[in-house]
């Protein structure tokens, strides 16, 4: 891959700051955002009930992730909230739990990542060591809130199992060097700086505030509640999961058909 030459000012500010990051502490709050891709028969479904069916997914798409953090560790979840009060149109749909986001907690100093996350009520821990991406670091640059953000870029390889075919995504992020930690949102990091926004595929996570050295401190702790796996366990569980739940599922014939894309 062609290395960036041109970008000494993030690395150099990184640097300075360093002795800075030795006693840094935070909260991120961020909120997420997905590109839907909804498809319905329009002679089957109302306008009205269209209407109900794209709101509904979006209170289940837009969602706002809490990342706590220090010079070592970091622990992305999603913020607390009451429920909000159901459709009664949607009283007898279900939504079930398959993977997601969950509880992602990083350890930089020992190359761990653990992720708390369930399938159909069941909760696992998914130990893996750390991902290192290959970041492409731009000349671009934004102001997110009061930060100078600069641009980094990096392909994904996504693998389709239905065709066997690979696609590539590329993941564009918005880190700034005046926090000086290598985390971001969902996993996203290794940036000489703190992710503020990063968008993968459909799916765009953005910081609208940041704590910087709370006086109550930062707990952060490794989720413990759920069966420790290997990834590749937990895929393994998840496939088979999703192949008896389909065998187990029938729709009648007359039924109405809704095609709903998230995140690509």
């Amino acid at each position: 891959m062609k290395k960036t030459t041109y970008l000494l000012l993030p690395l150099i500010l990184f640097v300075f700051q360093m002795s800075y990051s030795q006693e840094i502490t935070g909260i991120a709050t961020y909120k997420s955002f997905a590109k839907l891709d909804l498809k319905m028969d329009s002679t089957q479904v109302s306008a009205e009930m269209r209407d109900q069916i794209k709101q509904m997914i979006k209170q289940h798409t837009q969602k706002e992730y809490d990342l706590y953090f220090n010079k070592n560790e970091m622990l992305f979840k999603e913020k607390e909230k009451l429920a909000a009060p159901g459709n009664k149109m949607f009283e007898n749909a279900s939504v079930s739990s398959f993977g997601g986001i969950g509880v992602m907690y990083q350890n930089l100093k020992e190359n761990l990542e653990i992720h708390q996350t369930e399938i159909l009520g069941k909760m696992f821990l998914v130990s893996d060591t750390l991902q290192k991406h290959e970041w492409t670091l731009e000349k671009e640059t934004k102001n997110i809130g009061e930060y100078v953000c600069f641009k980094a870029t990096r392909t994904s390889v996504l693998e389709n199992k239905e065709t066997g075919e690979n696609r590539e995504s590329v993941i564009t992020a918005w880190y700034t060097p005046q926090i000086p930690v290598a985390g971001g949102p969902s996993g996203h990091g290794g940036l000489p700086g703190l992710i503020l926004e990063v968008q993968s595929g459909d799916v765009t996570f953005l910081c609208n505030q940041i704590i910087l050295n709370p006086k109550n401190g930062v707990n952060i702790a490794a989720p413990k509640k759920g069966q420790m796996v290997s990834k590749e366990e937990f895929e393994a569980i998840k496939e088979k999961k999703l192949m008896e739940m389909q065998e187990q599922t029938s729709f009648p014939s007359n039924s109405k058909t809704i095609e709903i894309r998230v995140g690509g």
